[in-house]
């Protein structure tokens, strides 16, 4: 077997094998059966994929990745890898899911654990695509969304609480958030008491009815599960994972009535990630103000307006019907 390589190379490769006292022969022997090794095992272990299975794999890694991204989680090149490799079918959904973690531990502290997180929340949602969770979609349905999605993420206690004891007095607080691409700050408002959560968000989801909302035209289902996104994002029922529990909610619900909502698109670009923002922020805001009585509050509620287009009009966009 002949081939070139860079004098750099070979001098190097000799002088370590010289330091171990072993022949470069063998060396590259050891080197060849490694590799004839790993390829031989990631065949054996490859899964024969139909098309059809092989597009639901792709279409819940899209999926997966961008809410990640949406929720301001990064994808390692480890971790993209990682998940082509199971678009492929070299692994299955278990070993994706209940694989070790890619993230590095050399990180500072607290961004290993954002990456983590994002790693784990990841590949749960990729879960949850493929096997969705089952329900009628109400409140314990939204509930066991949650559940899944940050059962194992490094602050499961919070993730999985009900987000009764984050709210401050008067059950309210308020989130700063920071558009990527213009740089600016801007704010939602959660202002409504723990008891009138309960019970507001349990008669929000009772009215959901997939079979009804299949029967309506495409431009009244997006009115309607734009409200229904209003109303859930402002009542905001866990202390964490919000933002990717009701992407998967109401993808999984817009399935159900025969439509596909792509929340995917609006991880294509900086300008597209704020504009789902402002939006999302500006309609918890609306419904927030009637509730505000502490004055700073409502300064920074009314400071964030729609500047650009409204939830509704933005989803027009991604809704089609399967």
């Amino acid at each position: 077997m002949s081939f070139r390589i860079e004098p750099e190379l070979r001098s190097g490769f000799m002088r370590a094998a010289a330091s171990e006292h072993r022949p470069a022969s063998q060396i590259l022997r050891e080197l060849m059966r490694g590799y004839v090794a790993r390829v031989g095992a990631a065949e054996l272990s490859r899964v024969a994929l139909s098309a059809e299975e092989r597009r639901l794999r792709d279409a819940a890694v899209r999926f997966a990745v961008a809410s990640a991204g949406l929720s301001g989680f990064r994808l390692p090149p480890e971790e993209r890898a990682r998940l082509t490799r199971f678009g492929n079918g070299e692994m299955s959904l278990e070993d994706l899911v209940e694989g070790p973690p890619t993230t590095s531990a050399v990180k500072a502290e607290d961004e290993s654990r954002h990456a983590l997180e994002g790693e784990r929340v990841r590949r749960r949602v990729v879960e949850l695509e493929l096997s969705p969770t089952p329900g009628r979609f109400d409140a314990a349905h939204l509930r066991e969304v949650n559940r899944r999605i940050a059962q194992d993420s490094p602050r499961p206690t919070r993730a999985r609480a009900f987000a009764d004891e984050a709210r401050g007095p008067g059950g309210v607080w308020v989130e700063e958030h920071r558009l990527e691409a213009a740089g600016e700050p801007v704010f939602a408002v959660y202002a409504l008491p723990a008891p009138s959560l309960r019970a507001r968000l349990d008669g929000a989801l009772a009215r959901v009815d997939a079979a009804r909302l299949g029967r309506l035209g495409m431009a009244k289902f997006v009115e309607e599960i734009a409200a229904l996104h209003g109303e859930v994002d402002y009542l905001h029922p866990f202390a964490s994972g919000n933002g990717l529990t009701l992407r998967s909610f109401t993808r999984q619900l817009a399935g159900a009535a025969g439509y596909i909502l792509e929340w995917e698109r609006f991880n294509e670009s900086p300008a597209a990630r704020d504009a789902l923002r402002l939006a999302r922020d500006a309609a918890v805001n609306e419904l927030a103000l009637p509730h505000i009585r502490d004055e700073e509050a409502r300064r920074k509620a009314a400071s964030t307006r729609l500047a650009g287009r409204s939830l509704v009009e933005l989803l027009r966009g991604v809704v089609r019907p399967v």
